[in-house]
């Protein structure tokens, strides 16, 4: 059962996850100690942010087609897992958003989040089948968060 792409996932996120600036300074926080000045002298090398966004484009589609794939084969709808895996986002960019003392910039924080849940998922495929849709919505949830970061960090 093929319910979509990455790119639409994506596409809900940008209108699911709320307003942009919020994004953008989460963004500009969470890139902040990452990167120091690029070589054209803006803040945030250009470069490195569109890797980092297609980096997680990249996991994101994976991600995604291996729900699909578990789902096809165990027979259940993915679609809430989707719609958790936008939430979570959410989540995640609101209270990053609030969180002025975050230790561990935004995007690697996310990005770390997102392998823990990953790795959760794997891990479960053989002795818990159904906690992987739940561990891969977390994950996907924490890789849209990094790709939202990357790609208002990059405009």
């Amino acid at each position: 059962m093929h319910t979509g792409s990455g790119a639409r996932l994506r596409r809900a996120a940008l209108v699911d996850v709320g307003d942009v600036a919020d994004v953008r300074s989460c963004a500009l926080r969470g890139l902040a100690d990452v990167y120091e000045d690029g070589p054209d002298g803006s803040r945030f090398p250009r470069a490195g942010v569109l890797t980092i966004g297609d980096t997680s484009a990249g996991a994101l589609r994976l991600t995604h087609r291996a729900l699909e794939a578990h789902g096809d084969s165990l027979g259940y709808a993915i679609g809430v897992w989707i719609g958790r895996a936008l939430e979570c986002a959410g989540t995640e960019l609101e209270q990053q958003a609030l969180d002025d003392e975050a230790e561990i910039p935004v995007a690697l924080n996310q990005a770390r989040l997102a392998t823990m849940a990953l790795t959760r998922a794997t891990a479960a495929t053989v002795d818990d089948p159904m906690l992987v849709p739940v561990e891969a919505a977390n994950g996907l949830g924490h890789l849209l968060a990094v790709y939202l970061i990357a790609i208002a960090a990059a405009t």
